[in-house]
């Protein structure tokens, strides 16, 4: 949470949507600037501060959540989205920045934690192929048959193009594992 240049993070969560804030630099400092919000709204603000606020860190946040989105969305390499990100960005924002590296590995971060395969299956009948498995990165169907879940532990697919099957029909001799 920021507010008037001063960032908290979070200390405890209590009943329902409270919870309770701390300054981010109180374990420097020994300063208690606190808050508690109930959901988007700041209940109370209390404690002091013993450092000036940064009037940046509204912009640093922003900063950082574009790229993580624009990592997730796009398939720009993270150096390209981090420059121009960056760029955009005001001077005394910049500055304050995590260095070019660390906001690299973030932008890998969320790019890896969004293309996190899907949970393996405790059995045959939970298998769920989602739409991105079912075709191949040219946009032709991969997932050329599924039996489908009612098939209980018969159930079989067939991942393939149209052109390696065809290539499989006209071979004389075919040769596997497993």
């Amino acid at each position: 949470w920021i507010l008037k240049g001063y960032a908290y993070v979070v200390e405890k969560r209590g009943r329902d949507e409270v919870i309770y804030w701390r300054c981010e630099r109180k374990d420097e400092l020994q300063r208690k600037g606190r808050l508690i919000s109930d959901g988007d709204s700041i209940v109370k603000v209390s404690g002091l501060h013993c450092h000036t606020p940064d009037a940046t860190l509204k912009e640093q946040a922003q900063v950082k959540d574009t790229i993580e989105h624009r990592s997730r969305s796009t398939r720009e390499t993270t150096l390209q989205i981090v420059q121009e990100v960056t760029q955009s960005a005001s001077l005394a924002t910049v500055v304050q920045l995590p260095s070019q590296n660390s906001l690299r590995r973030r932008a890998q971060r969320a790019r890896v934690a969004a293309n996190a395969p899907p949970p393996n299956p405790a059995s045959l009948e939970d298998i769920i192929i989602p739409q991105e498995y079912r075709e191949a990165l040219n946009g032709e169907q991969f997932l050329l048959h599924d039996s489908g879940s009612a098939s209980g532990n018969k159930r079989f697919l067939v991942f393939s193009t149209q052109e390696n099957i065809t290539a499989l029909a006209e071979a004389d001799k075919w040769y596997s594992d497993g």
